[in-house]
């Protein structure tokens, strides 16, 4: 079996296979406008506004408990034909979703000052989304719909553990967790499987699964600017 291999670049992935290549490519300009969002730009240097960090984890948090539930979803579709991929996909839903979740604890106390407790419309857009993939379309399609979140943040927290940048940022144990081994480890399993199954699809489910590779990108980006946007609607500058 190949390995997705990791890459100092964001976008641009070498020697992979033609599928995953072409995937990264296709969505070069939305992952690269993820990593120089302002959110994270400034999650990296530990300046990110607690309000602006607050809104992010009450988004999160809604976003966590569905997301789980669409990788048990998954789990159950796939157990007769992959069956190593529903034992992942249920590790995935329950012990790196809890770990996430444990990981909000520890910043609490930026939730204080927000007073909206509904979700804001670009994450509970992209949950549905999710649900309903999840639910109706072909389980690679699916697949690929999920694979965005965990391989964005995947490579932001690669980006930071090589960058030495963390030395008293208050985000420090944040961004930890997305470079930990098993993270990256639950990561690259997951991206090397749904690129194995996308190889021996026909070429009709390979177009549906890049589309929705494409489409959770787009959220995941829009989901960024969405929380970074202040009251007066005036956005963040990195």
């Amino acid at each position: 079996m190949f390995f997705i291999k990791p890459s100092a670049s964001f976008f641009k992935q070498k020697q992979n296979p033609p599928f995953w290549s072409d995937i990264l490519y296709a969505n070069r300009s939305n992952l690269k406008q993820i990593y120089k969002h302002p959110f994270n730009q400034q999650l990296f240097k530990g300046t990110l506004s607690p309000v602006i960090f607050g809104r992010y984890l009450r988004d999160d948090y809604y976003y966590l408990h569905e997301f789980s539930s669409v990788l048990q979803t998954l789990s159950q579709k796939s157990i007769k034909l992959h069956p190593d991929l529903a034992s992942h996909l249920d590790y995935l839903g329950k012990d790196i979703i809890s770990n996430e979740l444990s990981m909000q604890q520890q910043y609490q106390e930026h939730l204080k000052n927000i007073t909206a407790i509904i979700p804001g419309y670009t994450i509970s857009s992209y949950t549905a989304y999710l649900s309903k993939t999840a639910l109706h379309s072909e389980l690679p399609v699916a697949l690929s719909a999920v694979l965005p979140c965990f391989w964005i943040y995947y490579q932001l927290g690669m980006k930071l553990k090589n960058a030495a940048l963390l030395n008293k940022n208050c985000y420090e144990s944040w961004i930890e967790a997305y470079s930990s081994p098993e993270f990256i480890a639950a990561t690259q399993h997951l991206a090397t499987t749904v690129t194995s199954i996308a190889e021996q699809s026909t070429p009709e489910i390979q177009i549906k699964m890049k589309a929705a590779f494409r489409i959770a990108v787009q959220f995941e980006l829009d989901f960024f600017d969405e929380v970074c946007v202040q009251e007066n609607n005036i956005k963040l500058i990195a």
